[in-house]
């Protein structure tokens, strides 16, 4: 009896541990299957981008130009709200653009972060006659929206540096760094954008809550 005690426990331990096994072996999987997605669907992707942009645009004088002027004119209204009007300044750095640059450096990235973010909490819905006739992998388009931000930041990063480089003469060798960066915000903002694009399926306000967060951030 004590013998068939101990086989079933032993039994029932070994099971147990073949799960937590299999468990720790999932987990690993769960996290690259989205990565895996996204590199075979890149091409639909770039696609699905190109369209969005092309889309937002449409109608417009400027067409695609303004994904360069969007960030080139938001730069140029904040220079002169806090460089000329108010004239702010920022610690030791008494010149009309060190609060300005201060400021626009993490504005930024904020900027592309709300912008997926506002946008994601509706996206499906957005795209529901691809939905409902075609058969593609839903989790690219929450991505999408990352993407189309990254490119309006690359924009403004671009203009940010050349205006750097006119404001004070040179650009700080940190600059290279600026990559191993972005890769973090980019995977924080694709997280919740899928967060919110399930969620938002369902819960219909969601989209109007999330673009008034956003935008009231921004502001």
């Amino acid at each position: 009896m004590l013998w068939a005690l101990r086989w079933r426990s032993s039994e029932v331990l070994s099971a147990s541990s073949v799960r937590h096994a299999r468990l720790l072996r999932a987990i690993p999987k769960a996290f690259l299957l989205p990565a895996r997605s996204i590199w075979r669907n890149r091409k639909l992707m770039r696609s699905m981008v190109r369209r969005d942009i092309m889309v937002r645009y449409r109608g417009s004088f400027g067409g695609t130009v303004w994904t360069f002027l969007n960030p080139l004119l938001l730069m140029a209204t904040y220079f002169f709200v806090f460089g000329v009007v108010l004239r702010t300044r920022f610690g030791a750095d008494t010149s009309r653009t060190g609060f300005v640059l201060y400021f626009l450096a993490g504005m930024l990235p904020w900027l592309a972060f709300s912008e997926a973010v506002g946008r994601s909490a509706y996206v499906i819905l957005e795209y529901r006659s691809f939905v409902k006739k075609i058969v593609f992998p839903l989790e690219t388009i929450p991505v999408n929206l990352v993407i189309s931000g990254a490119v309006t930041e690359a924009f403004g990063i671009l203009i940010f540096l050349i205006g750097l480089l006119a404001v004070r003469g040179s650009i700080p060798m940190s600059v290279v760094w600026l990559p191993l960066l972005l890769i973090p915000q980019i995977l924080f903002t694709a997280g919740v954008c899928w967060i919110l694009a399930a969620t938002g399926v369902f819960v219909r306000d969601l989209g109007r809550s999330s673009d008034t967060c956003s935008r009231c951030g921004s502001s």
